[in-house]
């Protein structure tokens, strides 16, 4: 019975990949209309105020009047620029939704926006489409500074170098394919380095209101942004106040038309081949079951180990086995964590230095032994860092478990934690106030990410001086979400234990 249930499981993910790829209508989120990032203001309204009447207004015709164009621009300007009830607004559809699609995507992003958001500007991306209002003049103004988010898919495929510089060279061509076009818009896609059937499938858009140099600087910007993410990740989103750009291994957008909005051949036969796949997937249903059983047979057999009743199941416990690094790699990553490379130490274990045969300097935290609250920190820490990517969140390279060595590894930042340098009175005058004034912020972007633009939402629970470590320009990333508690989409307000280590200075 209990292998019928998992075979019938199996079979129900695979119709449902075979339903995303044929988009076939299926019970479930439409793909156009999932939330990217969203933000608001400082500055509140009153109900009932000029502002709100002339706000309404402007999102009204911004939505009703979106197309043909897929785009559009509204204002209300009462006494001049400078009132406090003007309002500005700019909607921009991608640039392969139909009519309808499009305007399904402004509607529910102007209900999201005006649920979320009392203040006196705000923004919202939605998969399918942008909104943005503000009481300042904004149109065509592009900055490198503006508010802006890179989220990473932390899969990974084989020969991850030629899988990152075929998606380099790709995003490269459609960003001036973009820049160049008169609608701004580009989408194409490139064969993998490694399987002539798989394809990467990338779009590129500016908000029509930049100039095509403007386009061209954000995009470009872009491009370095998503550079940061691990080499050979399948997939890749980058979100800005004036463009968009986007690369997945699996068709996103819509297959019947090409870049500018015209009809591409090429899309058609790619998504013929990706129907093709699909149905090859089904017949190898069989593999797929010899390979899901061997691997949980393998994991049982490695918590069994620990031999303790009532111990955590490991195989339940691991979201994603590509994060796994083998424990011998990392032993002699830090000389068989030798005192000497010990960078700090905490509640739950030790973090050490190593260098990996790649030349990548890294951060290997090291759990105590025997640790059964431990455990819990580490499945937390490496489930949820490993779903979060922000340039203000530390990034988790991969996680080691063998028999009781549970390890985390993290990207390495030279300047360690802050706590080092503003309580040392040799060391805190490395930090002006311009500087200290760029922590605060950047903490609280990672922080705002955390609770309200992450597609899950996390309370850190033990923010400190010690959990915010600094890289060679002294820029922050918040660290340590071993106690992290996730709360609903819904939820706004939680009530939590103290968490943490105390201590006193």
């Amino acid at each position: 019975m209990a292998m019928k249930m998992k075979m019938n499981t199996l079979i129900s993910t695979m119709l449902l990949t075979v339903s995303v790829c044929l988009r076939m209508p299926f019970s479930g989120a439409d793909p156009y209309i999932t939330t990217v990032w969203r933000g608001c203001g400082i500055s509140e309204y009153r109900n009932g105020s000029a502002f709100q009447s002339n706000l309404n207004q402007v999102l009204e015709s911004l939505v009703s009047n979106v197309y043909p164009n897929g785009f559009n621009q509204s204002s209300v300007v009462d006494d001049g620029q400078s009132s406090n009830s003007t309002v500005y607004g700019l909607l921009q559809c991608r640039g392969d939704l139909n009519s309808s699609d499009c305007e399904q995507c402004a509607s529910t992003a102007k209900a999201r926006l005006v649920d979320g958001c009392r203040n006196t500007s705000g923004f919202i991306q939605l998969d399918g489409c942008f909104l943005r209002y503000d009481n300042h003049y904004f149109y065509g103004n592009y900055s490198e500074s503006a508010e802006s988010v890179v989220l990473c898919n932390t899969g990974t495929r084989s020969q991850p170098q030629q899988f990152t510089n075929t998606i380099k060279a790709l995003l490269l061509n459609i960003a001036n394919k973009a820049a160049q076009s008169p609608e701004l818009f580009a989408a194409d896609s490139a064969t993998a380095p490694y399987n002539s059937t798989e394809y990467i499938y990338s779009i590129a858009q500016c908000w029509r209101d930049l100039s095509p140099t403007d386009c061209g600087s954000c995009l470009s910007f872009a491009l370095s942004e998503i550079s940061r993410c691990q080499t050979g990740a399948i997939g890749s989103n980058f979100g800005s106040m004036n463009c968009y750009l986007r690369s997945e291994v699996y068709p996103f957008f819509n297959s019947a038309l090409g870049s500018g909005g015209k009809r591409s051949k090429k899309v058609l036969i790619i998504t013929l081949a990706v129907v093709a796949a699909t149905v090859g997937l089904i017949t190898a249903i069989g593999i797929w079951k010899w390979i899901f059983f061997s691997r949980r047979k393998l994991w049982e057999q490695i918590s069994r180990t620990r031999g303790e009743e009532g111990e955590i199941n490991l195989s339940s416990n691991i979201a994603n086995p590509e994060l796994i690094f083998k424990y011998n790699i990392l032993k002699e990553a830090t000389f068989n964590f030798k005192a000497e490379n010990k960078l700090g130490e905490g509640g739950f274990g030790s973090v050490f230095k190593g260098v990996l045969p790649d030349g990548r300097e890294i951060a290997v935290k090291r759990l105590s032994i025997g640790s059964r609250q431990g455990d819990v920190e580490f499945f937390n820490e490496a489930n949820l860092i490993s779903r979060v990517q922000h340039r203000n969140l530390v990034k988790l390279l991969g996680c080691s478990v063998e028999n009781s060595e549970r390890l985390l590894v993290y990207e390495y930042l030279q300047n360690s934690s802050l706590d080092k340098i503003i309580f040392d009175i040799t060391k805190r005058h490395l930090l002006d106030w311009r500087e200290r004034y760029e922590i605060i912020v950047g903490t609280a972007r990672g922080l705002a990410y955390l609770h309200e633009e992450s597609e899950i939402r996390i309370i850190h629970r033990d923010i400190k001086a010690s959990n915010i470590l600094l890289d060679n320009k002294y820029r922050p990333k918040i660290a340590d979400f071993g106690l992290a508690r996730l709360f609903a989409e819904d939820k706004s307000h939680v009530s939590t234990r103290v968490a943490g280590t105390l201590r006193t200075r």
